[in-house]
């Protein structure tokens, strides 16, 4: 399925009519036709065996399925797979026996007759021109010599092979790449492992299956008979420190479906991980995206598994006095207005009346109002219903957009720069909270912090419960000059003392800064009076991150960043040994043991054990193993959003937990307080006395 190379070509000889396609960096030509083989002439029907035929520029199969697949302008990409019958197979292993024939927006095909749609069952001799479509080895620009028969028994002609790939990624990738553009059988039972839907510019679903006579789907307990990255307790091969890559993963893609349907935004019924296939389903196996994926041929139905949000539920709220903290990636909440002090804020139509979508993969836009209302209620219910009302939340992937202003609990916009000092999309939130029967919370950021694109760490709190601390001079973060043991210069935003501050760092190792994100640093203290079990004056201070993305890519920055975080939190216990100091987000790569490279172990969040502070996900992994995790990529679980807090604070530690209402499920209108992100939230509960 999820492929280590970028075409089969590269790993298993694909034979297509006598032409070796060895590597993908070059591609023969399609030699002509013989001198005795016209397109005027017939064809003999002992010259054509099949897709390896002997004649190059002729290939012989049987359409065994309709392909289409979305563009990003939003166009629909046609074509179909051929494979030859078994009785014209070349029988020889590791060599595919089909091929993939892209038609572009065209469904027919020429003939010396005109045009022909070629129809699932019909028996082909074609040529066609050697290309790559979407990545994949394909014939492009096809002519249909003759049809040699209609309505073929596909599963007498062309029977189909049980999909059952090994656990070695490398092994597996290349079972696949032997058998692609060939039917394939996936059978009932299999567990969903995780499901991605696209977005609206590119509506392109995939699933991740489980075989049900796999050991792990054997598993006692329900919550545990899933994938699970390495290393983990419950993974394949649990003792190692590098991912191998799970390779008995079946990926669906919705290739097939779009096809039945003539439809770009055809795909997948709603799933969640832990249901399962009701029935034995047939797809044909394509390179598609960064690996192979099983195309159905008809639209596969699942069965519902144990609800997803089951797996971990929430500490308990014992008593008003715990404090409560969360941390959660937002995915991008961004608004449906243009921030007139943003060249890159917003995606403007064309003449045409078609959204440019340069634009809007730049600044992450909803696809309109509504859509973005969606989101704002879905994320409510879930901070009210599912964290229980957190004191509060460390937030990623919001946008730093301020023009407007809250007035009777609805946003009014200027437009001023800066309006009000808080973040209009956290405003809004915070309204929408309320409307959904919870408390009022107070944003609070830095916005010199955001990236280029205008997405920014900050942090919602509760005003009853908690209030941002007065700053002490000399304080080594938030006021002044900043003093850190950061290898390099520690830099603010501002000379200007604030709570909270949007630090970053010099690269060591590169040009420019640490962050792109910069680290918003908050320090909070109980208001006098509420009954929270922590001491007046204790002070609770906030590393909010999100590190630079991809786990085994920019390792060397990132490392950097765990160590920019790393001084600041021990400038802090330094200046303040009682503090309580929490320092997380969405780190972008795994805790210890887990090493994302196996030929260069980073150890890239080391700094910060170093520093004294404990990781959470330690603590939730020996008490919930089969719930820690915060992200699911490719069907597998594995933990990007973490919570490091000092040793002074651990103590008083009550519970963790991920709450498994993202990650797990896909966008359903039935249940719009799930999927509200792509990532997982995480909780932690604290007795302080």
């Amino acid at each position: 399925m999820f492929g280590m190379v970028r075409c089969s070509c590269a790993v298993a000889g694909f034979g297509l009519a006598g032409v070796l396609l060895a590597s993908c960096s070059h591609l023969p030509p399609l030699s002509t036709a013989p001198a005795d083989v016209s397109l005027e002439s017939d064809v003999n029907m002992g010259d054509v065996s099949g897709i390896e035929a002997p004649y190059p520029g002729f290939v012989r199969g049987v359409v065994v399925a309709r392909i289409a697949e979305v563009g990003r302008r939003g166009g629909l990409f046609c074509g179909f797979v051929l494979q030859s019958a078994h009785y014209a197979s070349d029988g020889v292993p590791g060599t595919c026996d089909g091929i993939f024939v892209g038609t572009y927006t065209n469904r027919a095909v020429a003939t010396r007759d005109g045009w022909i749609d070629p129809q699932v069952g019909d028996e082909l001799i074609l040529r066609g021109k050697p290309t790559f479509f979407n990545g994949r080895p394909a014939l492009s620009n096809p002519f249909v010599i003759r049809v040699v028969r209609h309505h073929e028994d596909l599963d007498e002609s062309v029977p189909t092979f049980d999909a059952d790939p090994p656990a070695d990624a490398v092994a597996a990738t290349n079972y696949w790449a032997a058998r692609h553009a060939m039917r394939c059988r996936i059978a009932a039972g299999a567990t969903v492992q995780g499901a991605h839907f696209g977005d609206p510019d590119v509506p392109n679903a995939s699933i991740t299956l489980l075989r049900p006579d796999h050991p792990i789907a054997s598993r006692p307990a329900s919550y545990a008979r899933r994938v699970f990255r390495d290393a983990h307790p419950l993974d394949d091969i649990p003792e190692r420190r590098f991912d191998n890559g799970n390779g008995f993963r079946i990926g669906l893609a919705d290739g097939g479906v779009k096809a039945i349907a003539d439809d770009p935004q055809a795909t997948f019924p709603p799933v969640r991980t832990f249901d399962r296939l009701q029935e034995d389903l047939v797809g044909v196996v394509l390179w598609t995206g960064d690996g192979y994926s099983v195309h159905p041929t008809t639209v596969p139905v699942f069965v519902p598994g144990p609800p997803p949000d089951k797996n971990g539920p929430p500490p308990v709220h014992h008593t008003r006095a715990q404090l409560r903290l969360a941390s959660v990636n937002l995915e991008a909440l961004f608004d449906f207005r243009d921030d007139p002090f943003d060249a890159k804020d917003f995606h403007r139509p064309t003449a045409a009346g078609i959204p440019d979508g340069t634009g809007r993969l730049k600044n992450y836009a909803p696809a309109s109002d509504a859509a973005y209302r969606r989101r704002l209620q879905g994320l409510a219910a879930q901070i009210v219903h599912d964290l229980e009302s957190p004191d509060v939340l460390m937030v990623q992937e919001a946008e730093d957009q301020d023009i407007g202003y809250m007035h009777n609990g609805a946003l009014r916009v200027d437009p001023v720069n800066n309006r009000d000092g808080r973040l209009d999309v956290l405003q809004e939130l915070a309204a929408e909270i309320v409307r959904a029967g919870g408390h009022l919370y107070l944003s609070a950021a830095d916005r010199a912090g955001a990236d280029e694109r205008g997405i920014i760490c900050a942090f919602l709190y509760r005003q009853d419960r908690l209030r941002l601390t007065d700053i002490p001079e000399g304080h080594p973060v938030l006021s002044g000059a900043i003093k850190t043991p950061f290898a390099t210069e520690t830099l603010a935003y501002g000379f200007a003392p604030s709570n909270p501050r949007a630090l970053n760092g010099v690269r060591a190792l590169g040009v420019g800064m640490v962050m792109a994100r910069a680290v918003q640093v908050a320090c909070f203290e109980r208001v006098v009076g509420t009954d929270l079990a922590f001491p007046v004056g204790q002070k609770l201070y906030l590393l909010a991150n999100h590190f630079k993305s991809v786990p085994n890519a920019h390792v060397a920055n990132r490392i950097e960043q765990a160590h920019l975080t790393a001084a600041i939190a021990s400038a802090v216990m330094q200046t303040e040994p009682g503090a309580w100091v929490v320092a997380g987000g969405d780190l972008n790569t795994f805790p210890r043991p887990d090493e994302p490279i196996p030929d260069q172990p980073g150890d890239q969040l080391g700094a910060l054990y170093t520093a004294g502070l404990a990781n959470l996900y330690d603590t939730e992994l020996a008490r919930h193993p089969e719930s820690a995790y915060s992200y699911v990529y490719q069907g597998q679980a594995q933990t990007l959003d973490q919570l490091f807090v000092s040793t002074n604070l651990l103590v008083h530690l009550k519970d963790v937990r991920s709450l498994h209402i993202n990650s797990d499920y896909s966008p359903d209108p039935r249940t719009p307080n799930r999927r509200a992100s792509d990532h997982d939230p995480r909780v932690a509960v604290f007795l302080g006395e």
